[in-house]
């Protein structure tokens, strides 16, 4: 099971990443590039662009896609 954790993603244009859960609330902050987002319970998709930031209700199965070919995220975990 891959889990959603703090810390911080790179990813390239076109690649994804599945996270089964989220432990708790999270905020995905971006820092360069742009993310396409989807959440499991969440009948909206997002698009996130460097300098904005979303946050994810925990116990969502959550997939990231690079839309940039550089993309850094920073997660940070809500108690």
């Amino acid at each position: 099971m891959n889990k959603l954790k703090q810390g911080h993603i790179s990813l390239k244009r076109g690649q994804t990443l599945k996270f089964d859960s989220i432990e708790h609330n999270a905020t995905l902050i971006c820092r360069s590039g742009s993310v396409w987002v989807t959440a499991s319970k969440d009948p909206n998709d997002y698009i996130v662009k460097a300098g904005d930031s979303i946050t994810l209700d925990g116990k969502n199965q959550v997939v990231l896609e690079g839309l940039s070919a550089d993309l850094e995220l920073d997660i940070q975990l809500c108690a």
